[in-house]
């Protein structure tokens, strides 16, 4: 019984290596993105949240609905039966146009990586997954490659991609809230 690995950082206990942050000079408008924690302190910003794990259910969606967040992202790494399979794919729930713009602003800065290190881009596509259907907060998951992929386990083991990764899933969820 795998419960996964859940953190529930409060944001006072937050430090500045967890957060991205972006303002937009031409409006004012800024976001800051709480990475790997789940905070319910809401602001002159917007308030975006990545739950890393989505294994123990109900513990999620007791703190996904707590901490009224303005965006769900659930991130991951993919297996598939065919290690031909690669690159980061994005899916969204086809009931919400909001999750749907999500995933799609996430994908978009996804595939500049797809295209460098995969050589093409995807589309976010429909799914029907829980952490999708658990709450009415716009939200997608996040696969960041595939595990069964050779090329993409090595490129997962790498921090610099890893931080590549960090900055595009930052990049579109800001894309989305400033949108």
């Amino acid at each position: 019984d795998d419960e996964g690995a859940f953190s529930s950082v409060s944001s006072k206990n937050n430090t500045d290596k967890n957060i991205y942050s972006y303002a937009d000079p031409k409006t004012g408008r800024s976001v800051n993105i709480h990475l790997s924690s789940i905070h319910a302190v809401k602001g002159r910003t917007h308030l975006a949240t990545l739950v890393l794990d989505t294994f123990w259910h109900k513990r999620n969606m007791e703190a996904i609905l707590k901490a009224v967040p303005d965006v769900v992202v659930s991130v991951h790494c993919n297996k598939f039966p065919s290690s031909l399979r690669r690159g980061a794919q994005l899916f969204f729930n086809d009931f919400s146009e909001d999750g749907k713009r999500l995933a799609t602003s996430i994908q978009d800065k996804l595939n500049v990586l797809n295209i460098e290190y995969v050589g093409r881009g995807y589309s976010a596509l429909k799914g029907d997954y829980y952490i999708l259907n658990c709450s009415e907060y716009p939200s997608c998951i996040v696969e960041c490659g595939f595990l069964s992929n050779a090329e993409d386990e090595k490129l997962l083991l790498e921090n610099a991609y890893r931080q590549k990764l960090v900055k595009a899933i930052a990049d579109g969820i800001t894309g989305f809230l400033l949108g």
